[in-house]
């Protein structure tokens, strides 16, 4: 049976060599000396071809120093060729399952890379239209206390907290300013004017009479009594008019103590100084 070399590198088969090497170059191979011309019958796998050479793996110990025999002729057995292709084969499928394999397993790994790259970038984008909604809902937040806060504003023009007060006394039947009481003013003023924030602060400023003498009488002194500390206020201390409350006399009503007697009735001539706070100026409505 003939066969090209260019199929004998891969196969498996069963060789015969004639032997034709010296005895003097096999002879340093200590394993088995073969006689020059001693034909030798070899049984291995034939697992390398370069040009004439044959590289045989067998069971045996023979040959020179580098593992060779010279050989006249090889013979291959028919039955060992057909085991020897059909091992080609199976090791060409092997190789070629294994190629796939191996294309199939870098595919796997860049798509897995890919869905990775993938499900960063939605991570990311997710993170930004978070970030995104979270700023407009802050937004939207300070919108509605602004809102909120115009309208408490606009809602609580008419309110006010009183901040502190004082009561400025008179004698009876008069509406002029003692000395005593004007000093008091000025405490008053020294103290306002020390205060921070100041902005939404405004002065009520009413007046009031004990019961000598008729209703109508006592309504315009308690009037009148009001106007004179309204003018010592504007003509000392530059109060400005837009912060002053509308004024008003009370007369006889609304006493704070019995008129009665001497003592109640001193208490009930007076005017009341009032500093308050607007809430809806102030935004504390």
């Amino acid at each position: 049976m003939r066969i090209s070399r260019s199929r004998l590198a891969g196969l498996l088969a069963v060789t015969f060599f004639l032997l034709t090497a010296s005895v003097g170059a096999l002879a340093q191979n200590p394993a088995q000396m073969v006689p020059n011309g001693q034909k030798l019958k070899i049984q291995g796998i034939v697992i390398d071809r370069n040009a004439d050479l044959f590289r045989v793996r067998d069971t045996s110990n023979v040959g020179n120093s580098d593992g060779q025999l010279v050989a006249k002729t090889v013979k291959f057995d028919e039955q060992d060729l057909r085991t020897a292709q059909a091992l080609q084969q199976t090791d060409e499928m092997t190789r070629e399952n294994a190629a796939r394999i191996a294309a199939e397993e870098k595919a796997r790994k860049e798509e897995a890379q890919k869905l990775a790259g993938q499900i960063a970038e939605n991570q990311a984008l997710t993170a930004q239209a978070q970030a995104s909604a979270d700023a407009a809902n802050a937004r939207a937040a300070e919108a509605q206390k602004a809102a909120d806060r115009a309208n408490n504003r606009i809602n609580g023009l008419g309110n006010y907290d009183q901040i502190r007060n004082w009561t400025i006394y008179f004698r009876p039947g008069s509406a002029v300013l003692s000395l005593a009481e004007k000093q008091k003013i000025d405490m008053g003023v020294v103290w306002v004017r020390a205060q921070p924030n100041t902005d939404a602060w405004f002065v009520s400023i009413t007046g009031f009479a004990d019961t000598r003498g008729n209703t109508a009488y006592n309504r315009s002194l308690s009037e009148r009594r009001a106007n004179a500390v309204i003018g010592y206020l504007v003509a000392k201390h530059n109060l400005p008019l837009t912060r002053l409350i509308q004024p008003f006399g009370y007369g006889e009503s609304k006493p704070v103590a019995d008129n009665t007697t001497a003592e109640g009735r001193a208490k009930n001539r007076r005017v009341e100084i009032k500093i308050l706070q607007n809430k809806g100026i102030s935004g504390t409505n």
